[in-house]
């Protein structure tokens, strides 16, 4: 990409990055992490407001 930034993609869709380290895990160990922290990236839900 540096050398050629005309094949840089604008408003590239990169959501599946967010969960590149979950799916590995599952590949790896049979099932997704439970990270324990209540907040969802999806709905962007955050009870302490920050």
């Amino acid at each position: 990409m540096d050398a050629d930034p005309a094949m840089a993609v604008m408003d590239a869709e990169c959501e599946t990055m967010c969960y590149f380290f979950a799916h590995l895990h599952d590949e790896r160990f049979g099932g997704y992490p439970d990270t324990g922290s209540g907040i969802s990236r999806e709905s962007c839900r955050n009870p302490d407001g920050w």
